[in-house]
């Protein structure tokens, strides 16, 4: 199971850091699939613009990735993995890798 500092380490030698994007018409099923979020989605955006804006500094390109959430759970259930924030930032590299041609390990 990769945790955040593989996930850094992985995004960084791919030159870009990959952001999990959660669309706010999908919220009560992100919310249904994923305890760790908040109840609203208006809180959840303003962390993730904070992580984003954070992570400027650092030299990769950020990208937003949008997710689906069955698509998500689907990809967490073949993997074992639990439904939380760093499973979502996974699965953000995941699709974001792929979508640019890389081929990183799979997780």
């Amino acid at each position: 199971m990769a945790d955040q500092g593989s996930l850094r380490h992985m995004a960084r030698s791919l030159r870009f850091y990959y952001h999990a994007w959660l669309r706010e018409s999908d919220w009560p099923r992100w919310r249904a699939l994923c305890e760790d979020l908040p109840d609203w989605y208006e809180e959840w955006q303003s962390a993730a613009e904070l992580a984003i804006a954070g992570s400027r500094a650092q030299p990769w390109q950020i990208r937003k990735v949008e997710i689906e959430p069955e698509d998500y759970a689907a990809w967490c259930r073949a993997r074992g993995r639990l439904h939380n924030a760093a499973s979502r930032a996974l699965y953000a590299t995941f699709l974001g890798t792929h979508a640019q041609g890389e081929s990183p390990e799979e997780h």
